[in-house]
Formats: C-alpha cells, sequence, structure tokens
C-alpha cells in the first residue's frame, strides 16, 4: 500500500470517526425510557430468568429458550420444557431457535440440535454427539438458518452441521480450512442467498459457498472482528465490530460475490447484536441496557438522520435476544427475564409533572387552559405547574406566602385574569401568569378574607361566581375588574348551603342564564340568574328519576353539547343527558350495561364530531350518541395505567387532558386509531378427565387426536370420555380483564356464555352421547367480536347402547321370555321333587335319630355288664401277674373291656353334643406323657398284627391346656382307623411337635388309602364307603373326633392317596409350656432299651485292631472322665485309652459330678444306664451348669436306642457312640471331638469377638462369652481391671474362671484383655479420628511406653507408623 493510499485511508477513517461521533452525540439527543408492556419472570412461570434466545411461531405463539429448559408463552402462562420430561430435548441449555417453512422448530442447545413437530406436538433429537462415533462436547449450536435444501447450523466452534430439509437427517458438517480450525469462533451466521452464507467470527467476516465449501474472508482491512451479521435481502450487509458498525455492499457478477465497503456508523456504541425488522429498520442490542431502532437504513449509509436509542430502567439488564412485530416486539435478557416492548408512540400521552430527580406529589386538582399549547396545573401539596403539551416544558408557579396557601382552584376569566383558591382561608388574583398572587380584600365584604374556594365560575355576563364553604357568591366587576358588589346565596332549592352541601362544579349555561351546579351527595341543582341579582327562589334541584338513588348522586362535570344537549358524569352513575319532552324533563342514563368501562365517571369532554370521551377510574371511553356505541380505551391502546381525577379541560387545537392521581393525560382525539386488531383465536390443549390428551396418543384403544386440536374440525370420544376441558387462547399478550371470549355448546345451549379470556378452560363434564358443536368466538379490548369458530364433539354410545346392542337386548328378552317360561315351569317341577326330597331327608332324619337312640338304649345296656366284667377282669390281672400266659389273656380282655367303654362313651356324647351340652373340661397335663400312654395301649395291637408303630416328638416334658380325655378319644378313633385300614408290614407313625402358636400332631399310615369321592363325606354321621376295603362301623367315629377338635377350637385336615396311605394332621391352638425337664417315660424307654448283654461286647472278633490309628502327642496330657458302672468294660476301655489319653475312671454318674466341683477334665466319656445317676442325667447337669458347659461330652449307647429318642431329650451330648462299637472309631470319635476344642481356641487367638458355631459349642457357652465380651466392652477404658470383680460377674470363683476362659480359648484372661484391647487400638487408629495419645486413654493403657511395647509386639509396628499405613 503506497504512502498515499495510506493518508487517504486515514483522512476518510478521520472523517468517518468524526461524522461517527456526531451520530451518536445527536442519537444521544432520541434517548428514552423503552416502553415495557409485560414483564415476565420465573415468578410468571419462567423456567431460568436467563433467556438465551426467542422466536415468534406461525400462530404467534412465544417460544423462550432459556439456560434451563425451553418456554412457550400464549399470554396467560408458560409450558415449559425439559430434558426430563421431554426425551426428545437433547438439552435444557437452549441457545438458538429456528421455525423452517413446515412450520417445525429447530432448537439449537450447547449438546445438540432438537427438532418440534408441530402437527405431532413432540420433541425429536435429530443430532447428538453421543450418537457419534467421535464423541465430544457440543456443538454449540448459535444460529440456525434454511436454504431450499439444507437446515444449517452455525457452531461455535465445530463448523457449519447441514441437514436435510425432507427427513431432518444429518447430512455433513464444513469446517474451515484454516491450520488452526479450533481457534476460529463463529458467532453468528447470516443467509446471503441458497448458495452462500455470511459467518460473523473472531477473525472477520466470511463468505461461505455451501457447493464448494469456499470460505473466502470479506474485506478483512476493514473488519477484523465480527460479533454480528445481518443482510437486508437486497444489497446492504450489516456488521458489528468491537466499537461500530460497518455497512457493506455486496456486487453479484459472473465470477461470483465480490463485496465493498460503504461506511462505518456508530463508533464507540459497542453493541453486541443485531438484527433487521420486516420494514427495513435496523434493531441493535447492547449486553447492558440499551436498545436501539434505526428506522430508515439509509441514514447509516448517508449520516443524516438519527437512531433512536431505548434504554431501561434497571442499569443491569443484559439483553440476549430480540422478537419483532409491528407493534414492537419481545426482548429477552440474560437476567431480567423476558419484556413486551412498544417500539410505537403510543396515541395517549402523559406526563407526571415531576421536576427531574425531585420527589413530589404529581396528584391533579383543577386544569386550566391558558392558551394552544400550555395549561395550569394544581396539584396536592404542591406548586401549580405550566405545562406545555407540544414541547413538554415544566414551569413552576409558586402559591401565595399568606395562610401557607395551596391553590387548588382556578379560573381564567374573560379579561385574562387568573382567580385562585383553595380549602385554606383566602381568595387570590393575578393579572397574569407571570404576575404575583393578591388576595381579594374589602372592607365593604371583610367576610371575604375568611372565606375558602370549592369552585369558580364565570357567566355570560361576565360576573364571577365562587362556591364557598358557607355560601355561594356572585362577584359583580367593575370596568378596571374591581369587584363592585357580592350577592350571597345561602340555600339551593330547599337544601341550605352549609358546610356539609359540598359543591363539586359549576357549569354556567352559554344558552341560558342559570348555572348547573353539581353537588358531592345532593344531586344536580339549576341556578336561574338575572343580570342584576341571583334569584334564590330560582334555584331549583332537579328531579333526576330513580328516586333517592339518582337524587343522592355525586355530580363530577357537566357540559352542554354543540347541539344543546345538556349531558353530566357521576359516581356510580354513569354519564348521562337531560332531554325536555312536552315541557317535562328526563335525564337518560348510560352505565355499564351498555358498554361504559366503569360507572364511575370522573369527567368528559366533546370533539369535533361530537364524540363524547369520558375519564372513569378504569380509562379512557369515546361515546358516539348517535350510535350510542362506546369504545373503550386502556392499556392495550397505550393508555398509561393510572385513576382519574375529577377535572379535564380542551385546548383550542382539539387536544384534551385530563388530570389523573398520577399526573396528566393528553391526547388528540384524531391520532387515536379507528381500528383495533381483533386476536387470533387458538384452540390450545384437550383434556379427558383433567389429562392431557396427547396426538397420536391412543386412549382406550383409539387416537382421539391425529392432529393438534387447532387443527382439527372434529373430535371423536368414547362414551366413558365424555368429559372434557378445552383450552381456547385468544392471543393478544395483554389486559386479560379487557379481552373477552364467548361460547356456547350446540344444541344444549342457545345463549352465548362471556367470561374474561383469562379464563380460557372450557369445561363439559359427563355429556350424553350424541354430536355436539362447540363454537367460540374473541373480542377485543373494544367489545369487537371475532368470527365463530367451530369445534365437532362426537360423544359415541357405549356399546351396550348402540343400535345393534339394542337389536340384541330384543332377542335376549325374547329369549329371557321363553327361558323363564321353561324356567317355571322347570321350577315347578323342582318344587315337587324337592317336597319328595324333603319327605326323604325327614324320613332318613327319623332313621338316624332312631338308630342313635337304639344305639343310647344298647349302650346304657352295656354299661352294667361290663362293669361287672371289669371288676372281677382287674382282680384276675393282679393274680395272675406272676403266670405269664394267663396275664396276656387277662390283659386281652381288659382292653377289649375298655374299649367297649370308650365306644359306649362316644355314643353319649355325639348325643350330649346334639342337644349342645357336651362340655371340655380344661387342665394342664404332660402331653409327652400322655402320648407315650396312648402309645403303650397300642404297641400290643401292633406286635400281634406284624405292624410297625412309631412315635415321633420332644422327649421334653409339654405342658399342654386341654381336655385330655377328649383327646383320648380323638388319638383313639384315628388309630383304631389306622389299625383297620393296615396290612401287616405296614406303618404308623405318630408326629408331634410344639410350636408358639399351639400343638400340631398327626396320624400316618401307609396301608390302603381312603377313595377321593369318600374324602368329602370322611366326616358325616353313619357315613359308610362303598369301597372294597370298607370294614363297616358305628360311623360316628370320625364326626365325633372332628367335633372335639373343633371345640378345642382347632382344625383336622387329612391327605389320602388311593393304595399308599393317609394322613390326619390336627392343630390345636392351645397353650404350650415345654420345661426342661425330661419325659420320665421317654427316659424309661431308653434306658430300658440299654441290654445289658449288648453292653458288655466292645468289639467283634478280630476288630481291635490299633496299628493304622495315629497318636496325636497333644492329646496324651489331656485328661479324660470315664463313667462306666460294669467292671469288666470299664478297666477294659479304660487300658487301651490310657494309651492315648490320661483316663480317670467312675464308676457311676454321681461320682463324676462331685470329681468335677474339684477339676475340670478335657472330655467325658459316659455310660447311659448306671446307678444313682444314669448318663443323662449326668450329661444334662454338665451342659446347664455354665462353669463346666464348655466340657465335650460322648453317651455311649446300645443299638437298639436309636438317635431319635437319644436327641430328643435335648441333653446337649456332643456326639453318640452306638453299642457294639470298635474301639478305633471310638478313639477317632474322642480325638475329633478334641481336635475341633483346638480349633475353637486358635480361632481365639486371630480376633475378638469370634462367631462360635453351635455344633461345636453349647448354648451356656454362648451365654459365657457374651457376658465376658460385654464386661470387656465395658472396662475397655479401665487401667485396672479386677478379675475378681468378672468373676463375680459371671457367677464363678477366680480359679473356675480362669479354668473356664482357658479351656476355651488357651488362653488366659489378662491374655485375652490384653489382645482385645490391642485389637480395639487397632481399630481407633485405623479410623483416623484420634492420635495415639487418645487411643491410649481410650483403651485403658496406664502410660504411652508401655502401649507402644505391647502393640508393635502384637502388630510388628509401633502405633504412629499403623495410623500413616492405614
Amino acid at each position: 500500500m503506497t504512502s498515499l493510499e495510506r493518508m487517504i485511508r486515514h483522512i476518510t477513517f478521520s472523517i468517518v470517526l468524526f461524522f461517527g461521533l456526531i451520530l451518536n452525540v445527536e442519537a444521544q439527543k432520541q434517548e428514552t425510557e423503552i416502553d415495557i408492556s409485560k414483564h415476565l419472570t420465573s415468578e410468571h412461570g419462567l423456567s431460568h430468568f436467563g433467556i438465551t434466545s426467542l422466536l415468534e411461531d406461525h400462530l404467534g405463539l412465544v417460544w423462550a429458550g432459556t439456560f434451563k429448559g425451553l418456554n412457550l408463552y400464549d399470554g396467560y402462562e408458560f409450558k415449559t420444557f425439559y430434558t426430563s420430561t421431554d426425551s426428545g430435548l437433547v438439552s435444557n441449555r437452549i441457545q438458538s431457535l429456528y421455525q423452517d417453512e413446515n412450520q417445525n422448530i429447530i432448537i439449537g442447545t450447547e449438546q445438540g440440535v432438537s427438532l418440534y413437530n408441530y402437527e405431532k406436538q413432540s420433541f425429536k433429537v435429530i443430532y447428538s454427539p453421543h450418537d457419534q462415533s467421535n464423541a465430544h462436547q457440543g456443538p454449540f449450536v448459535n444460529e440456525i438458518l434454511e436454504t431450499e435444501k439444507f437446515i444449517i447450523c452455525n457452531t461455535n466452534l465445530n463448523g457449519l452441521f447441514l441437514f436435510k430439509k425432507e427427513d431432518y437427517t444429518f447430512y455433513k458438517k464444513i469446517l474451515p480450512p484454516f491450520n488452526s480450525s479450533t481457534s476460529f469462533q463463529s458467532f453468528r451466521a447470516s443467509k446471503l442467498d441458497e448458495n452462500h452464507v455470511l459467518l460473523a467470527s473472531n477473525l472477520g467476516l466470511f463468505s461461505l459457498q455451501l457447493d464448494t465449501e469456499k470460505f473466502e474472508r470479506v474485506l478483512p482491512t476493514a473488519l477484523d472482528y465480527c460479533l454480528d451479521v445481518a443482510y437486508d435481502g437486497q444489497q446492504f450487509i450489516y456488521a458489528l465490530g468491537f466499537e461500530s458498525l460497518k455497512v457493506f455492499r455486496v456486487h453479484t457478477n459472473e465470477d461470483g460475490l465480490t463485496f465493498s465497503f460503504v461506511q462505518e456508523a456508530l463508533m464507540g456504541e459497542f453493541f453486541s447484536k443485531l438484527q433487521i425488522s420486516e420494514e427495513g429498520n435496523l434493531w441493535l442490542l447492547k449486553n447492558n441496557n440499551v436498545l436501539a431502532e434505526v428506522q430508515c437504513t439509509d441514514s447509516l449509509i448517508n449520516i443524516d438522520e438519527e437512531f433512536i436509542k431505548y434504554t431501561f430502567s434497571n442499569e443491569f439488564t443484559r439483553l440476549s435476544d430480540i422478537v419483532l412485530d409491528k407493534e414492537g416486539g419481545w426482548v429477552g435478557s440474560y437476567n431480567q427475564g423476558l419484556f413486551k416492548f412498544r417500539s410505537k408512540k403510543r396515541p395517549f400521552l402523559n406526563s407526571d409533572l415531576k421536576s427531574k430527580g425531585i420527589n413530589e406529589s404529581s396528584q391533579v386538582l383543577s386544569l386550566l387552559t391558558l392558551d394552544k399549547e400550555s395549561i395550569l396545573v394544581t396539584l396536592n401539596a404542591n406548586d401549580l405547574k405550566v405545562f406545555n403539551t407540544v414541547t413538554k416544558q415544566i414551569q413552576e408557579i409558586k402559591s401565595p406566602a399568606i395562610n401557607n396557601q395551596n391553590i387548588s382552584k382556578v379560573l381564567k376569566d374573560s379579561n385574562g385574569d387568573i382567580w385562585g383558591g383553595s380549602r385554606r382561608l383566602g381568595i387570590f388574583r393575578k393579572k397574569s401568569i407571570g404576575k404575583e398572587w393578591v388576595q381579594i380584600r374589602s372592607e365593604k365584604y371583610p367576610f371575604l378574607e375568611r372565606e375558602a374556594v370549592r369552585y369558580f365560575a364565570e357567566d355570560r355576563a361576565g360576573n364571577i361566581w365562587v362556591a364557598g364553604l358557607n355560601a355561594l357568591y356572585r362577584f359583580q366587576l367593575d370596568q378596571n375588574r374591581n369587584i363592585s358588589s357580592v350577592e350571597i346565596i345561602d340555600k339551593l332549592g330547599e337544601e341550605p348551603y352549609t358546610n356539609s352541601l359540598v359543591v363539586q362544579v359549576i357549569y354556567p349555561d352559554p344558552l341560558e342564564d342559570c348555572l348547573w351546579i353539581g353537588t358531592k351527595s345532593k344531586g344536580l341543582y339549576k341556578l336561574n340568574y338575572h343580570s342584576s341579582l341571583a334569584d334564590e327562589n330560582q334555584s331549583i334541584r332537579l328531579d333526576l328519576g330513580d328516586g333517592e338513588t339518582k337524587q343522592g348522586l355525586s355530580i363530577t362535570s357537566i357540559q352542554r353539547a354543540e347541539n344543546g344537549i345538556l349531558w353530566f358524569g357521576s359516581l356510580e352513575g354513569g354519564i348521562s343527558k337531560l332531554e325536555q319532552e312536552h315541557g317535562k324533563v328526563f335525564c337518560k342514563t348510560y352505565t355499564e350495561s351498555n358498554g361504559l368501562d366503569d360507572n364511575d365517571v370522573m369527567s368528559f369532554q366533546f370533539d369535533e364530531k361530537g364524540h363524547l370521551w369520558i375519564a372513569t377510574n378504569k380509562g379512557i371511553n369515546e361515546f358516539n350518541p348517535e350510535t350510542e356505541v362506546f369504545r373503550n380505551y386502556t392499556t392495550d391502546d397505550g393508555l398509561i395505567p393510572a385513576s382519574f381525577e375529577v377535572t379535564s379541560t380542551k385546548l383550542a387545537n382539539g387536544m384534551m387532558v385530563f388530570g389523573g392521581n398520577n399526573g396528566i393525560c393528553y391526547f388528540h382525539p384524531n391520532s387515536i386509531p379507528t381500528e383495533s386488531p381483533i386476536p387470533s383465536l387458538l384452540f390450545g390443549d384437550l383434556k379427558i378427565h383433567n389429562k392431557i390428551v396427547k396426538v397420536g396418543a391412543k386412549a382406550h384403544e383409539h387416537v382421539i387426536l391425529q392432529k393438534p386440536l387447532n387443527q382439527s374440525p372434529k373430535i371423536e370420544l368414547a362414551y366413558n370420555e365424555s368429559s372434557i376441558s378445552v383450552e381456547v387462547i385468544s392471543l393478544h399478550y395483554s389486559n386479560t380483564e379487557n379481552h373477552q371470549i364467548r361460547y356456547r355448546l350446540l344444541p344444549e345451549d342457545e345463549n352465548w356464555f362471556v367470561t374474561s379470556s383469562k379464563n380460557k378452560i372450557i369445561n363439559f363434564s359427563l355429556l350424553p352421547p350424541g354430536e355436539y358443536t362447540l363454537q367460540v368466538a374473541n373480542s377485543n379490548s373494544r367489545n369487537e367480536w371475532s368470527e365463530v369458530r367451530a369445534l365437532d364433539i362426537v360423544v359415541k354410545p357405549a356399546y351396550w347402547l348402540s343400535p345393534t346392542a339394542k337389536v340384541i337386548y330384543f332377542l335376549l328378552a325374547v329369549i329371557v321370555l321363553m327361558v323363564i317360561m321353561r324356567v317355571i315351569l322347570h321350577t315347578k317341577g323342582l318344587q315337587h321333587k324337592l317336597q319328595l326330597e324333603h319327605l326323604e331327608k325327614t324320613r332318613l332324619a327319623e332313621l338316624d335319630a332312631a338308630r342313635l337312640k337304639l344305639f343310647m338304649n344298647i349302650s346304657h345296656e352295656f354299661r352294667t355288664p361290663l362293669t361287672l366284667i371289669t371288676g372281677p377282669i382287674s382282680v384276675l390281672r393282679k393274680m395272675f401277674e406272676t403266670n405269664k400266659d394267663a396275664f396276656q389273656h387277662i390283659d386281652l380282655i381288659q382292653r377289649q373291656a375298655k374299649k367297649m367303654f370308650q365306644l359306649v362313651e362316644q355314643v353319649h356324647d355325639i348325643r350330649k353334643a346334639d342337644e349342645n351340652i357336651l362340655k371340655l373340661h380344661i387342665a394342664s397335663f404332660d402331653f409327652t406323657d400322655f402320648i407315650f400312654d396312648i402309645k403303650r395301649d397300642f404297641e400290643k395291637l401292633a406286635q400281634d398284627t406284624g405292624k410297625e408303630l412309631r412315635l415321633i416328638g420332644d422327649g421334653n416334658q409339654l405342658f399342654v391346656m386341654a381336655d385330655e380325655q377328649k383327646l383320648e378319644v380323638v388319638f383313639n378313633n384315628l388309630l383304631n382307623n389306622a389299625f383297620k385300614f393296615t396290612h401287616a408290614e405296614d406303618s404308623i407313625t405318630i408326629r408331634y411337635t410344639a410350636k408358639t402358636d399351639g400343638l400340631y400332631f398327626s396320624v400316618e399310615d401307609t396301608g390302603a388309602g381312603i377313595p377321593e369321592e369318600d374324602l368329602e363325606h370322611l366326616f358325616e354321621r353313619f357315613y359308610q364307603s362303598n369301597s372294597e376295603e370298607s370294614y363297616g362301623g358305628t360311623g360316628i367315629g370320625l364326626e365325633l373326633t372332628k367335633m372335639l377338635v373343633e371345640m378345642h377350637y382347632g382344625q383336622i385336615h387329612v391327605d389320602s392317596e388311593l393304595g399308599k396311605g393317609t394322613k390326619f394332621e390336627i392343630f390345636l391352638p392351645i397353650s404350650v409350656n415345654k420345661t426342661d425337664t425330661l419325659s420320665a417315660q421317654k427316659l424309661e424307654e431308653i434306658l430300658k432299651a440299654e441290654n445289658h448283654e449288648e453292653r458288655q461286647r466292645i468289639v467283634k472278633k478280630d476288630a481291635i485292631d490299633l496299628t493304622n490309628l495315629i497318636k496325636n502327642e497333644a492329646h496324651k496330657n489331656l485328661t479324660i472322665y470315664y463313667v462306666e458302672d460294669n467292671i469288666d468294660l470299664r478297666n477294659f476301655v479304660g487300658n487301651i485309652l490310657e494309651g492315648y489319653f490320661k483316663i480317670v475312671p467312675f464308676t457311676n454318674g454321681k461320682e463324676c459330678m462331685e470329681a468335677l466341683e474339684k477339676e475340670w477334665p478335657d472330655l467325658i466319656l459316659s455310660d447311659i444306664l448306671m446307678p444313682k445317676m444314669n448318663g443323662l442325667e449326668l450329661c444334662k447337669l454338665v451342659k446347664s451348669d455354665i462353669k463346666t458347659s464348655h466340657i465335650p461330652v460322648v453317651l455311649l449307647t446300645s443299638r437298639t436306642s436309636t438317635d431319635e429318642r437319644i436327641e430328643g431329650l435335648e441333653v446337649g451330648a456332643d456326639t453318640y457312640i452306638s453299642k457294639p462299637f470298635e474301639m478305633k472309631h471310638l478313639i477317632a470319635s474322642i480325638q475329633n471331638v478334641l481336635n475341633n476344642r483346638q480349633k475353637l481356641r486358635e480361632r481365639f487367638q486371630v480376633a475378638y469377638p469370634i462367631p462360635l458355631d453351635k455344633k461345636q459349642q453349647s448354648e451356656t457357652d454362648h451365654i459365657f462369652l457374651e457376658r465376658l465380651y460385654k464386661l470387656l466392652e465395658e472396662n475397655l477404658s479401665n487401667e485396672d481391671i479386677d478379675l475378681e470383680e468378672f468373676a463375680k460377674e459371671l457367677f464363678m470363683s477366680r480359679s473356675q474362671f480362669f479354668r473356664k476362659v482357658k479351656s476355651i480359648t488357651n488362653s488366659t484372661p489378662q491374655e485375652i484383655i490384653r489382645s482385645f484391647k490391642l485389637k480395639k487400638a487397632s481399630e481407633y487408629l485405623s479410623d483416623g479420628k484420634y492420635t495415639v495419645a487418645d487411643v491410649v486413654v481410650k483403651t485403658g493403657f496406664k502410660s504411652r511406653t508401655h502401649f507402644s511395647k505391647l502393640f508393635k509386639e502384637h502388630f510388628g509396628q509401633t502405633p504412629s507408623q499403623f495410623a500413616k499405613q492405614k
């Protein structure tokens, strides 16, 4: 570049900078606060206050992307979408939104791209890095464009992503061909044409040709950093740099596109984003509170027009995105939520009349027109103001200093003098607005100095009327405008003029010599006057009709129209006019029912068309007297929200000014838009039973909505879907109270139901089947209604009410009638049959009763012979006890006699049960002894018939609360049946057990079984089976059995399989108390089984071979107490065992127990059958004593004493060895028990406490160890543990305690305590919560040195090293 070119460029840049600064200065002149009509935040339902992107869709709904979810706003509420509720949304951090020509919405996020299908109303992920093989974070999609073929997503760091428009599938990715592509950041993108895209980046502005993927930098010398870019669609490109706006022109030629630099503007403004509206206006955003509009983009090219800068009241509003419409648009912020703003000037202007930076009252009391532009305003508790409606300048006018005056009422008379006054004493006047106030004083009328002012007026003759506090005055003025006379009116009509008669307005009639006076609570008065004086007789109170309601009105304003009609407004009375017909005056009133927005009329003015402009507490109303139609203006029409006061004025140019409590509202009627658009009317969600119906979703096996409800002309519902809710959206984004909707459901409702548009949910409950049409319309703020939208609703009848169903019903009715006739005939036959059956049943009942009576008579006759038989038999049984053969026959006769007695008693019990006099005699008895007695009664029968009778159950005493005799009957019946239906070599088993809920027992046999058809009749009286196995009987045994069980509140159940056997199971919910005492009969049975001859046999011949048995030298010094009463057997076994153990022999269990008081052995080997104390009693005593419970016990029993019998006693023996036994087996068993004991000791050397194996230790040992561990825990920090106290706590002497611990753990108590404390210390150090010093104290060591020494000996390292390692 030559020096001349550099000089020219420098001069050009300086000129551009100069004009840019000028433009910036001029722009500052147009700075104004933005007109916000709606501000939405998270309080209104927005998912997050940080807005990142905005979109207004084809229906007018607003979509807002945030840092936490997607939002849809319809003017009333937000609907939010999150990844947690909509799986098709790839991320909650939304960055860009775009609606394509298919009306679907593409959503760009920080983690990919999603699609919202508008027709299906569902989300779908179309790109996610997790779906790609080269997964990475992003892409961060900041802009979305559309061409004829592609949807283009511009990303921050990952280039451009292209998607096919027809199916939204990923097509390709275009990356910039730079050496360091990662440093390239693309901020925004703009479409030039179908094949070219502009990219704003950190390296400047680029043009990308899509088909060749060619990147071209646009004029790099003019722009080296670009924040945003926009193309106007014609020829100009607007690009934002750091400090200014650059304008380029694009040229199309044969070689492609070329660019030229046009202009630089807005120097030093630092805008961050721009957008071009449909009208061609350029909008620019700053991150800090500024939104700017260039209404004609040529102003930037020619630098000859100003731009408008809008600011926000909050200095920290960081703007993010903008959506534009005809009235303004929506702007989002990163920190303040969403704003709706107006860019067009409001037709209704306002001023709060406040000086900048001063907080003062703005409540207007009265208004006075000074000239064609200016007005005089009196304010509450404030100075007067002169306001220029053109320049908007404000001039303060001081009130008089007299009496702390504050002028509230003013009048400009025909001579230009200004009169002023208030409720404070004094009446004032000034010659012009710039002069000083002068108080009216008169020696002739001194009372004027003590009078205050409510209102001023000037009549047609130039007289000044003053409504005071105490009277009404008329001032007549001379030629010098001085007061010549004062006339006092102290009465209006019949009403005395006092302080309570508050005059609010005086209107001098321009057509008549009269005054119209409006009062606060006394209605309207007419006062006729003459040129010289007022005639109080001409003061009348007007009869306005409606009695006291009208007479007590508060009149606020009065004016006569150009057509001569007098109008007046009132509070709660609307706007009224006085009309005269046939010499009679009457009043016609217009209120809310006629279209007025509020009945409180504050003031009104007439425009050049004769229309009334009425101010109320809600807004401004335009009234056409000819059509009698109101048009309401509210905030939607640009009206600033405020409550109006009782004052207004009209300037010569036609501008009207209304006073309010927050300043003034002024406007020219001709500038008010005559048309107001009617909002769009949309159908939103459809709900059935308060659940939203989704498009394409099935409900009760059919799809209700194929398309969104807004696109569906008709919906069909099932009979159980007749409670529906239809959402109707009047899309206006303004005050919902000023917009209405109306609807009706034809043909149910002919009348319209009208409500506010905020009530957008229309509910219908339980619609009857039929065809309906829902008609809906909406209005604008002026009550202008839209065309009717219709939705056809078809509610199908239930299938049972369909025409087909009705035909079926008719056929069914015919069939039913036929069936009824047949049933009646059949019933007659059944009744006859039933009578016959009843006769038969009665006959059978009589037969059963006769049979039972016969049994009773026979049994009664049997009692005496049986008594005579049993007596002598008992005597003979005792006489022949020594004669075995005779004894057996006599015993058989006695048992059979007893059985006959039982049968007789059963018959009596049945009879008692029938008469409800059979009672239970509950008592406590030992069930174990009871069941053994039962078994003994049947053992002889089992032996004679070659059957096996077994009894399986608890060996200890079981005391139960029941009727012993009744249970004996139950067992006898069950066992008799079992013996009756079994054959030789079959088995009969009695089982019993006690549980927490009661007693369970059963009788089971392996006999013939019961046929399945007989099972349900098994417990019926006199029932006899027809099977071949039937043996006959009385037929009452099982019925009585079930009856007796149920009398105990128990249950009986039978299972049987033909050919395999039968099992009767009985449960009695009775109290069972299991004791530790051995059953005497069980013990006797076991001891009897110990055959003396068998006990002498030790081994078989040639079986004493101990050569292969390994001697354990560790067992050599172990002591074994061997208890055996047979001296030969004791010496023989003892001599052999002495080769392996140290043997101490005893002749019975009592000697062994005496020896245990002095010394404890390592094991006890005992026979069962011995004098004085048998082996079972010895074992029970050893194991039940906590001092000796650790000593293993081995019992020697005969082969006939089965394991079931012995183990059932629960004496706690470690093992049982059956006789005859091999010595090798005996020695090996002893060694195994001792080895298990040694393993348990070794486990104590590992850790404390240890889990004990119940097979190796008794329950008493468990109790001892638990008590020991508890004492160790309680005394952990005790430095001086007393073993004497430990022994006392465990109910032992010191020596017993020492031996007990040594025998179980192979360690002394001191070693146990030391190891336990060291183990606990290691746990504390491992936690890392305690220092070594703390651990020493917590574990009860006297010194740290001693603790460290013991710890190192035990763990191989010092406590500090151990703690660091952990």
